[in-house]
């Protein structure tokens, strides 16, 4: 085997689950590969990653998450969306991760609540801030409360990342198919019920 291949072979090893978590390095010495060759690998697979997770996100934002929420009546400030109903208004805010890199892969969420016209604070945009200890997330809304979508962890989308120690890089129309599905077919359905302020 070439090099490229033993470094290969060692992350297939390094991965299987029999051998986790434990340490692999007699595998560098069988297969005669050094942490620089290890490392060396890991960047040329960041190199031929087709986007970085953040672009994956924003093209996601962009082409799926606000044409969905336009098409149900949100409109949008930034990161933000409402829909007026009869005394108040539905409110969605997008949240991103703060630790968002190549390494951990970019997460987000979404915090959906309601608003009486009669009791925003501040500015409306500001408003899911104050309604942090009653609003719902999106998986909330989903079967298993998401816990089946490849994109869940925790309470947040996360795409991409490092897994069993190298870049994943998965398709974005597939992300785009997947975080579509759950806002057309369980999410928005569920929130353009909503036409007057939860008593």
């Amino acid at each position: 085997m070439t090099k490229g291949e033993r470094v290969a072979h060692y992350f297939e090893l390094a991965s299987m689950p029999e051998h986790l978590p434990y340490d692999s390095s007699h595998f560098k010495l069988e297969l005669d590969i050094s942490d620089e060759d290890i490392e060396n690998y890991r960047q040329e697979m960041e190199s031929r990653l087709s986007m970085r997770p953040t672009e994956k996100r924003d093209i996601v934002v962009k082409q799926v998450i606000k044409p969905l929420l336009k098409k149900h009546g949100f409109t949008t400030s930034g990161m933000d969306w409402r829909r007026e109903i009869e005394d108040g208004y539905v409110i969605i805010h997008m949240m991103n991760s703060q630790f968002n890199d190549i390494y951990t892969g970019v997460s987000f969420r979404f915090h959906i609540s309601a608003v009486k016209k009669d009791e925003i604070r501040d500015k409306l945009s500001n408003q899911w801030i104050y309604n942090q200890t009653c609003d719902l997330r999106q998986f909330a809304f989903l079967p298993y409360c998401g816990m089946l979508s490849p994109y869940y962890s925790g309470d947040m989308y996360t795409i991409d990342g490092y897994k069993n120690y190298l870049p994943s890089d998965t398709p974005v129309e597939e992300i785009c198919g997947q975080i579509g599905v759950d806002f057309e077919k369980y999410i928005l359905p569920e929130l353009c019920k909503v036409q007057c302020y939860p008593q």
